[in-house]
């Protein structure tokens, strides 16, 4: 049994949006009457935003559309934002070649913007959030070295227009790459950065991760209450606020704790859940490894005609 992915955090140009349904019916009412095409781009960049942890799906035809859009009217900035944004719903997807293609793209668009517009917040806030996740691309092919030099890139940045939400990420990201190379000890240090960060600007929707990946470190070293307890609260944070990424996480890494303590028919329960959530939104990295822990659980308890069954659409799913 191997541990489970830390979350690593994409960031996103655009604030998450509160007050949701509200929030999206005035949106679409802004989207019908918009008189130029620059505001309807720019309308469907902040529809992402309300659809990216709630439904894939739908964020992926929106932003195509942004995309499309932008693209057509030659909208240099919300080229941008379209394409970075293509390239978090191909990550969460598990496409990562075309995931690395967008945000590469975008960096070369926003090189483009800085010679016709002098370099300013905006495209500062999203080459610093593009370092950031093509960092992660990097981070998961295991280039620990690449992916940190990134994260770097990205602090930097966030240190320079004093943005703290992309500093708490980018060390929540460090944070995992300490993990990976087993210096528990620094990765603790960075999510402990990054969890204050988080707290002084109150960003409640990313809390749950960097307590996802501190309890992942207290699971490794078999401190099983201290996990639990990061673990819980992380699904109460992300179910309060709907974040479906962190509670499928949540429910997944609560399923390998349990299959640690070797409590096979609690884990079954917690793997399940998280499942649900992950078959729904199509995080089809989270749900191979997810379904690949339901069959080891099911085989422990001797119930082989389920582990095979579950395994076999872990194979599934990996292949695709």
């Amino acid at each position: 049994m191997t541990k489970f992915y830390s979350v690593i955090i994409f960031i996103f140009v655009f604030s998450l949006l509160k007050g949701q349904q509200k929030k999206i019916d005035s949106l679409f009412l802004k989207l019908n009457t918009a008189g130029t095409d620059t505001q309807k781009v720019n309308i469907l960049n902040k529809l992402f935003n309300c659809f990216s942890s709630t439904d894939n799906d739908s964020a992926e035809k929106i932003v195509q559309k942004a995309y499309e859009i932008s693209d057509r009217i030659n909208y240099l900035s919300g080229k941008i934002s379209s394409v970075s944004n293509l390239g978090t719903v191909y990550y969460y997807q598990g496409k990562y070649a075309q995931s690395l293609k967008s945000f590469l793209l975008s960096v070369s668009l926003i090189e483009e913007y800085d010679k016709v517009q002098k370099s300013d917040l905006f495209s500062k806030r999203i080459l610093s959030s593009n370092n950031n996740n093509i960092g992660l691309i990097y981070q998961r092919q295991n280039l620990y070295d690449k992916a940190e030099a990134y994260f770097r890139k990205s602090i930097a940045l966030d240190e320079l227009i004093g943005d703290r939400k992309g500093l708490a990420h980018s060390y929540n990201n460090l944070g995992v790459i300490k993990a990976n190379v087993n210096d528990n000890t620094k990765a603790l240090e960075n999510y402990a950065i990054s969890l204050k960060y988080k707290i002084e600007i109150n960003d409640s929707s990313s809390i749950p991760s960097t307590l996802i990946n501190m309890g992942i470190i207290y699971m490794n070293q078999n401190k099983f209450e201290e996990s639990a307890k990061n673990f819980l609260e992380a699904l109460r944070y992300s179910t309060k606020i709907n974040i479906l990424q962190d509670q499928a996480l949540a429910l997944i890494n609560l399923g390998d704790l349990y299959y640690l303590k070797k409590d096979f028919e609690k884990s079954i329960q917690y793997y399940e859940q998280g499942i649900e959530i992950c078959k729904k939104q199509k995080y089809n990295q989270f749900l191979s490894y997810a379904l690949e822990s339901l069959s080891l659980s099911y085989y422990k308890l001797k119930n082989y005609k389920m582990a095979y069954e579950f395994f076999r659409r872990h194979i599934e799913v990996k292949d695709t």
